[in-house]
């Protein structure tokens, strides 16, 4: 399979982003890849620290083509939204 046909959503989580990991892939989805198969989603990850991301580093992944997503309304401690995150992609993706 040839890994160029992939879709890659780029997410970084960010309390209080408007955006949820489905709107996410949602966005970034198109029906089928340059071959006519279904195009696969992966996805790259970005988790900052406890205190968040300052402001500078937000807009370099803002501008490097990360989304920034929501895992609720709660801030997790960054160990817990590592585990949050990739479980909502994995679901999002049906990678399990």
């Amino acid at each position: 399979e040839n890994d160029d046909d992939d879709a890659v959503v780029m997410l970084t989580a960010h309390p209080g982003a408007a955006a949820t990991v489905g709107d996410a892939f949602l966005a970034s989805s198109s029906s089928s890849s340059s071959s006519g198969r279904p195009r696969r989603q992966r996805a790259v990850v970005a988790v900052g620290p406890e205190g968040g991301w300052t402001d500078f580093e937000r807009r370099s992944l803002l501008d490097a083509g990360f989304v920034e997503v929501a895992l609720g309304r709660r801030t997790f401690a960054t160990d817990v939204a590592c585990v949050a995150l990739v479980a909502a992609v994995r679901e999002r993706t049906s990678s399990w």
